[in-house]
């Protein structure tokens, strides 16, 4: 229900556009009526607003992992697909726990082809060795906050990237795939990103 709400609010301002557009013409005067125009308008707008509510829905998929089973394997799974249907990748999370041997695998190829972008408080084993195959690390500093934020993007530093974000409650998991012009959450992404680069390299350079 929750997810079938966010979305009905995020199509309020194309039913608002559509009902207008219904209005101007069901209201013309008697005089001013287009006939099969009319009906061809009326037409071309419904089409317009269904495609509109399709693209809309379909730019943000939700994926939804209920906490039983084997749900941590599954999620896994989703994450070795994302990141490896990817180029260059930017990880932004709080200690990379979630790394099986086969995603570790993975991030090793992409660090040693210069694609790959990890972002957490402090380095760990495995991000020492990933920096040692040429990843680019970036240490924000270990103050005893746990960011909420968990993402990561894919295409990274190109101009069609896409970003997985998760949201934890406690009977799900849920991530959210978002796409360069169709959800500002993507700029927001690349821009922490980059604020986090430029606060890293400031502090390697005061160390």
């Amino acid at each position: 229900m929750g997810f079938l709400m966010r979305y009905l609010k995020s199509l309020w301002p194309l039913l608002g556009t559509y009902i207008s557009l219904l209005a101007v013409i069901l209201t013309l005067p008697e005089g001013m009526k287009l006939g099969v125009w009319r009906l061809l308008f009326l037409l071309i707008g419904s089409v317009l607003f269904l495609y509109l509510c399709y693209d809309d829905i379909k730019s943000n998929k939700m994926l939804r992992f209920k906490k039983k089973g084997d749900w941590q394997g599954k999620v896994r799974k989703y994450m070795d697909k994302w990141i490896r249907n990817g180029n260059k990748v930017a990880i932004y999370s709080h200690d990379l726990s979630w790394v099986d041997d086969d995603i570790k695998s993975l991030l090793c190829q992409k660090a040693t082809k210069k694609e790959l972008v990890i972002c957490l408080p402090k380095y760990t084993d495995l991000t020492k060795q990933l920096d040692d195959m040429g990843a680019e690390i970036l240490v924000y500093g270990d103050n005893g906050y746990m960011p909420d934020s968990r993402f990561t993007i894919v295409n990274y530093g190109t101009g069609t990237p896409s970003v997985a974000m998760a949201h934890f409650d406690r009977e799900e998991h849920v991530i959210e795939e978002c796409s360069a012009g169709e959800h500002p959450a993507v700029f927001v992404a690349n821009d922490l990103v980059a604020i986090i680069k430029k606060y890293s390299e400031m502090k390697k350079a005061v160390d």
